[in-house]
């Protein structure tokens, strides 16, 4: 019983480590398009409630996603972007300018 025991408890901790093993470091830049950097970009992964973080005043960002996940990119007068993680460890993104409403 002992044993047994034992072997279940080795058994569900190696599968929680396999598990949080599939989270991938994705870096990349974020820019507009004339390739001017955007500081204060907003990314996150889609469906999370934590794992957020804001390009820094070079557009660059770093964020721990899963493996198969999206990462949503938000800045203010610009268009959402978002990109599925596909095991690729940079992502640049190019934003468009959200030109709708300007006339209002």
């Amino acid at each position: 019983m002992r044993k047994t025991i034992t072997f279940l408890f080795i058994f569900l901790l190696s599968g929680m480590s396999i598990a949080f093993a599939q989270n991938l470091t994705v870096k990349g830049k974020v820019s507009d398009n004339t390739g001017t950097a955007l500081p204060g970009v907003t990314v996150k992964v889609k469906g999370a409630q934590a794992g957020a973080t804001v390009t820094d005043v070079n557009g660059n960002y770093s964020i721990s996603a899963p493996q198969g996940g999206t990462l949503a990119f938000t800045y203010v007068g610009y268009t959402e972007k978002s990109i599925a993680i596909t095991g690729q460890n940079v992502i640049n993104i190019t934003l468009e300018a959200n030109t709708t409403g300007l006339d209002e």
